[in-house]
């Protein structure tokens, strides 16, 4: 199971009158969980992506290689501040004001915005009164409750959605004697009554998602809410071009790649979204702003999305390794990756050369071989692209218990459950 480690601080001030209380603070360690979560992705495409689901997707990956995904989050009633992935990137957070600093280790600047709320919370009565352009939320209580690390927890079932695109659902368990808290993953969770213990991303599989496993008061620090004193505050709010969360993005992008001396990356707004790009210092241009989204890969190459919700692979000097946008993209390892392109699969490395193309689907087995499909059966190859079990299976999907299940055709249909390791070692030698 992988395995991504959150650190969530919580403050909650306490006061009286004339007389201010000792502050309160909860730590929530949070765990990503799934065996294989990248079926739940696999699934989705097609469907109606809400926002916040494609920052998630990318913090799973395939068993092969662990997922390396931290946060701490100090809150309190009106204010939090996020730190994200080795000291690099930092958001704080003032609610009443909506607003949103974020800057990142080594910077000189950090940027003011405006504090994003991507969903609309409405009633499920009121969705064919809203615009086409409008992403909702609808937050429904249950009558569940469960007890979680000696919190009670409520159940939520949150519906969301975009009039005639379609709608996504989930639900989680929060508790009230925690205050409610947001993230960049998990956005909307500020409009709910209480912190989120557990975020179910399956419906039918509980054990995909978010699980809190340990919860502790600890001493407050009002050192929290302290914004560096030596940095410059720019304020992109102001600009009159649409740049709504402008700074936060461009902060994510950031930590997300270290580029070159030479380059940067920099904000813009498409059509009313805000999306990044890529110049040299002097000003010129090497990648028009259509990126929304970036994760990291090893320290020279990351791979970004456009608003075609297309993967690219950028090196840290700005090049673009593929020529064509990918439909779907999954590390296989950090050296190689498998791709989709409309109805074309295909095997790659991390420089973007192709190892193997024309396939029909892929799946994932481990780090050194993956499914491959050609001419309506499944077979396995390589990292190399060549075929070492050759083509002979109807399909192949992975069970809740993390074994595979695979259909073979014999002169009929033959189904079988096994291991991965039983499997691999049945044409190792």
């Amino acid at each position: 199971m992988m395995k991504i480690s959150i650190s969530v601080l919580f403050l909650l001030f306490l006061s009286q009158i004339n007389t201010q209380a000792q502050t309160d603070v909860w730590q929530i360690h949070l765990e990503a969980k799934g065996t294989k979560p990248t079926e739940w992705w696999t699934e989705r495409t097609g469907k109606y992506v809400a926002e916040f689901e494609q920052n998630i997707a990318e913090a799973f990956y395939p068993e092969s290689k662990p997922a390396d995904f931290k946060e701490k989050i100090w809150i309190s009633k009106d204010k939090s501040r996020v730190l994200k992935g080795k000291d690099e990137a930092q958001f704080m957070y003032i609610y009443p004001k909506k607003e949103v600093y974020a800057f990142q280790k080594g910077d000189d600047i950090i940027t003011k915005d405006v504090l994003p709320d991507p969903y609309r919370i409405i009633k499920a009565a009121d969705v064919k009164s809203i615009g086409d352009d409008v992403s909702y939320l609808i937050i429904s209580p249950t009558d569940e409750v469960r007890d979680i690390l000696g919190y009670a927890c409520q159940k939520y079932k949150l519906n969301f959605g975009q009039h005639g695109f379609g709608e996504v659902n989930y639900q989680v368990w929060c508790t009230k004697d925690i205050p409610a808290y947001a993230t960049d993953n998990l956005p909307f969770a500020h409009h709910l009554p209480g912190a989120i213990l557990q975020f179910d991303l399956d419906g039918q599989d509980s054990t995909v998602g978010f699980a809190a496993t340990k919860v502790e008061k600890m001493s407050a620090n009002p050192s929290y809410f302290e914004l560096p004193s030596e940095m410059e505050i720019v304020d992109v709010q102001d600009t009159g071009d649409g740049l709504s969360s402008g700074g936060e993005l461009l902060a994510v992008f950031n930590s997300g790649l270290q580029l070159e001396e030479a380059v940067q990356w920099f904000p813009d707004n498409r059509d009313g979204n805000v999306v990044i790009g890529l110049k040299k210092k002097s000003g010129e241009i090497l990648l028009p702003a259509n990126y929304q989204t970036i994760e990291n890969l090893t320290e020279d190459v990351a791979a970004v999305t456009d608003l075609d919700q297309k993967y690219w692979l950028v090196r840290k000097d700005g090049k673009v390794l593929n020529t064509s946008g990918y439909n779907h993209f999954q590390p296989v390892n950090d050296q190689v990756y498998s791709y989709q392109i409309n109805t074309n699969f295909g095997l790659a490395d991390i420089e973007g050369k192709v190892l193997i193309d024309s396939l029909e689907d892929m799946q994932p087995l481990n780090s050194e071989y993956v499914f491959a499909k050609k001419d309506g059966q499944y077979g396995v190859i390589d990292l190399d692209g060549k075929f070492i079990v050759k083509p002979s299976y109807q399909s192949v999907k992975w069970n809740a218990a993390g074994e595979l299940n695979l259909v073979e055709k014999e002169g009929e249909k033959k189904a079988t459950t096994i291991s991965a390791s039983d499997f691999i070692g049945s044409f190792i030698k």
